[in-house]
């Protein structure tokens, strides 16, 4: 049912009088309220929604802390367990080779990384388990894989030609396996 529309006579810029339609006063006040309501419906929505996205984002901020956090507490134990410059120094169990390589792998230390690996052929099935994941410490492992692997294959073949280079054909490999697995298991 239509509303109530009253016909008011005005007279409009002196000019000659017309009729206007307008609501009623009762009808006006209504369409206010509901008016009001909806606005307040879209507010409390709207603000509901801002709520849940500030909840969603405090818990992202919460777990970012706690990761980086374990990483901080990571990275101080691989730290203070690092050796000084002794780079063949002695790694009792696969625990200590996997913080050994973390450490070297955290620097970016490819040269002593490569001479702890080579140095450590009787550990191979260790060294094999534990590389992987002490790549993932270094912030470009590829490039530290050539890096280390490039003191095995000079610039200028002629020149070096030694009998350890060839024995040296097992760390390269055991070096780029653990880089295939590391990429593919990100």
């Amino acid at each position: 049912m239509p509303p109530k529309i009253m016909i008011m006579t005005l007279e409009v810029l002196g000019m000659e009088r017309k009729r206007i339609p307008c609501m009623g006063g009762l009808e006006k006040s209504e369409a206010i309220k509901r008016k009001i309501q909806a606005l307040e419906h879209e507010t409390k929505e709207s603000l509901d929604e801002l709520e849940q996205r500030e909840i969603t984002i405090n818990q992202s901020v919460e777990i970012a802390l706690v990761k980086v956090e374990e990483t901080k507490k990571v990275a101080l134990k691989v730290l203070k367990r690092a050796r000084s410059d002794d780079e063949y120094s002695e790694v009792d169990n696969s625990e200590g080779l996997l913080m050994e390589m973390k450490s070297l792998c955290l620097k970016m230390d490819s040269g002593r990384f490569w001479r702890f690996v080579t140095g450590r052929k009787k550990e191979l099935e260790s060294l094999r388990a534990q590389m992987s994941l002490a790549l993932a410490e270094c912030v470009d492992p590829a490039r530290f894989v050539l890096e280390a692997i490039s003191e095995v294959f000079p610039v200028d073949k002629r020149s070096e030609k030694s009998d350890r280079g060839n024995d040296l054909g097992w760390a390269c490999v055991l070096v780029l396996e653990s880089l295939i697995q590391h990429q593919n298991t990100k």
